[in-house]
């Protein structure tokens, strides 16, 4: 199922008030009435996100989870968020596996990979695995898993200790077969 935006003279219209989660994310067509290439913007729970939206009709993949997402389309790059409707994600099938991190004060990091450069090889799970090593020792128990959308371009795999999601690693292709890291959050009691 794929969600309809319409922007128009008269502002944002959601024209589907529900759409259900696929396996690389959340679709949605805007249909841009305005004559003239737009913007949009999105916010949910744990991000936001926003694109270009040509005149006419243009489909997106977007990462929002499951719930309340609001969206709108901006004319002023000042008022982005000035005219946002909400749409609701459902996922009855429990595709998306949370990337929201379980504790109230978290550590951000984002990758800083030159463009051309090569990743490493390998499964983004074992990957990370690594690189939380490198962070906190892992235990027995703790779960190295694959989150967010499984066919999301980007990969996304969470650690989970003691039931709770503690850190987040997003990787992205580099184009030569192997895996850069795009974010890195943390719990900040997450320490070796």
């Amino acid at each position: 199922m794929v969600a309809r935006v319409v922007c128009a003279e008269g502002g944002t219209r959601v024209e589907t008030p529900s759409v259900r989660a696929q396996s690389d994310g959340v679709h949605v067509v805007i249909d841009n009435q305005l004559g003239f290439d737009t913007g949009f913007s999105t916010r949910y729970e744990i991000g936001a996100e926003g694109s270009n939206a040509p005149q006419g009709e243009s489909e997106h993949v977007l990462r929002a989870p499951p719930g309340a997402l609001e969206i709108g389309c901006y004319t002023d790059p000042d008022a982005i968020e000035s005219d946002l409707q909400t749409l609701s994600i459902v996922d009855p099938s429990g595709i998306y596996r949370s990337t929201k991190l379980d504790c109230d004060s978290i550590v951000e990091g984002v990758g800083d990979s030159p463009e051309g450069a090569t990743g490493e090889r390998g499964d983004p799970v074992d990957l990370a695995r690594t690189r939380f090593d490198q962070v906190t020792d892992l235990g027995d128990d703790d779960v190295v898993e694959i989150a967010g959308y499984p066919k999301d371009e980007l990969r996304t795999v969470r650690l989970i200790r003691n039931g709770r999601v503690v850190a987040t690693i997003t990787y992205y292709e580099d184009g030569q077969g192997g895996w850069l890291e795009d974010t890195f959050s943390r719990c900040d009691e997450l320490i070796g």
